[in-house]
């Protein structure tokens, strides 16, 4: 009788309340860029090796005791995050005007380590959301030109580190 009497109660459990600092830190919690896109690069290579849903490797990812390492530089990832809350170090347009975005992935020159990932301007609110460094699907324009073009044209020897070009109008038949 007492065994069916303890299994109707109700369960009550004591919690001690939480501080203002303890709530806002167990609430606010957004992980960084970096994070986001270790745990996506996760979410595929699981999907690809187990050949199973992206809801699959999610849970996997989230439930399963992984121990991932990473190379990530906490003071490169910590200067990208408050460097990037300072709108004085962007140019700026006028107020009625979309504000230009930017992100950057920072490497290793030596090991090919990534060693940070901003995704955006101004504060993260979210965790996973687009991330400009790693999601954008946008051109690199002009910054792709030292490792496709400088770069292989260095190692033929068709230029040196001295080479100038000049930005001038390319003259083809006729002088058109």
């Amino acid at each position: 009788e007492e065994f069916n009497g303890a299994w109707d109660e109700p369960l009550n459990l004591y919690t001690p309340p939480k501080t203002a600092d303890e709530e806002k830190a167990s609430t606010a919690h957004v992980s960084s860029d970096y994070i986001d896109a270790v745990i996506e690069d996760l979410i595929a290579d699981i999907m690809q090796i187990n050949g199973c849903t992206r809801e699959i490797a999610s849970n996997l990812v989230f439930s399963s005791g992984y121990r991932v390492y990473t190379c990530m530089d906490q003071k490169v990832q910590k200067t990208l995050e408050e460097s990037y809350l300072d709108d004085s170090i962007f140019p700026t347009q006028k107020k009625s005007v979309i504000q230009p975005q930017s992100a950057m992935v920072v490497c290793d020159p030596y090991s090919g380590d990534v060693l940070g990932i901003i995704g955006r301007r101004w504060e993260k609110t979210q965790s996973r959301i687009l991330c400009l460094a790693t999601q954008a699907r946008r051109s690199p324009g002009s910054s792709i030109k030292p490792l496709s073009t400088y770069g292989p044209a260095l190692e033929l020897g068709l230029i040196t580190w001295g080479s100038v070009y000049d930005d001038l109008p390319v003259s083809k038949n006729n002088g058109k």
